[in-house]
């Protein structure tokens, strides 16, 4: 009897000792998987402070080109118009007839050329064709815009989705997007072509901007041009990343850049 109570006592101790020894493990464990938690949040808060650091420099380079572009355009031919009307109603009782007609005749292209100008910024702010026709229409209004001011690059456009197929988030979003890629190929010597596919997937939103460029100005080597030609001076990488986008630039066979940005839907 006292053999077998000694058997199960040692069997108990046995078994505590082998709990305690699990029990170790998997706090060590969860100590572990706790602290390399932290260390990723702490990476990401330091990721997503330096994201809202750039964001807000972004925020105040455009609001700084929004003023400028008041002070030296808008508020200029708002003086000049000042200034002529003025003018103007200095002869209205007097008999320079032909003055005052010349006079008048500079007023109409200045004022037409406030209003172009005004528009033009509400554009930059923010399009309203957007909440009127949709991103599609305004996409292609853009394109056409891009053909006249680049003749010599040709730009086709394909669309393998529906209007109603793109979150209303995303929407000023891509036509940003769009909108900073066509600037930068505008910019860039020798380009002949631009092929852009807006399309969804399943639970993703695509696009695909391929710009052919003329060989002679791919001298190099392919990572040096695609450094040279990224969007790494821009806001827009850190404007794909906050609205869960991702973006990939590489060169295709040395004769063409291509863009491919995916958002999760």
């Amino acid at each position: 009897m006292e053999v077998e109570l000694r058997r199960l006592w040692i069997a108990l101790i046995l078994i505590l000792a082998i709990l305690y020894t699990v029990l170790q493990v998997v706090v060590r464990y969860a100590n572990k998987t706790v602290k390399h938690q932290h260390e990723i949040i702490e990476k990401r808060n330091k990721t997503l402070e330096v994201l809202s650091a750039k964001l807000l420099q972004s925020e105040e380079r455009e609001r700084k080109q929004i003023a400028e572009k008041l002070h030296e355009d808008i508020a200029q031919t708002l003086a000049a118009l000042k200034l002529n009307l003025e003018h103007i109603n200095s002869l209205k009782d007097k008999p320079e007839k032909i003055e005052y007609t010349q006079l008048s005749e500079r007023l109409i292209p200045a004022i037409h050329q406030a209003i172009d100008d005004v528009r033009s910024m509400a554009m930059e702010i923010r399009p309203l064709s957007i909440d009127d026709i949709g991103l599609i229409p305004t996409i292609n209004w853009m394109c056409r815009k891009f053909r006249q001011e680049h003749p010599s690059i040709i730009i086709e456009h394909n669309y393998g989705l529906e209007e109603k197929d793109i979150p209303s988030e995303l929407t000023l979003v891509v036509y940003r997007v769009i909108e900073h890629i066509l600037d930068e190929i505008g910019a860039r010597k020798n380009s002949t072509a631009i092929i852009m596919d807006l399309e969804k997937g399943e639970n993703k939103l695509s696009l695909y901007i391929d710009n052919r460029v003329a060989v002679d100005n791919m001298k190099g080597s392919s990572a040096d041009f695609h450094t040279e030609h990224s969007l790494e001076t821009t806001s827009i990488r850190e404007r794909i990343y906050l609205s869960g986008g991702v973006i990939t630039i590489s060169t295709k066979d040395n004769s063409s850049v291509f863009y491919k940005i995916d958002w999760e839907i």
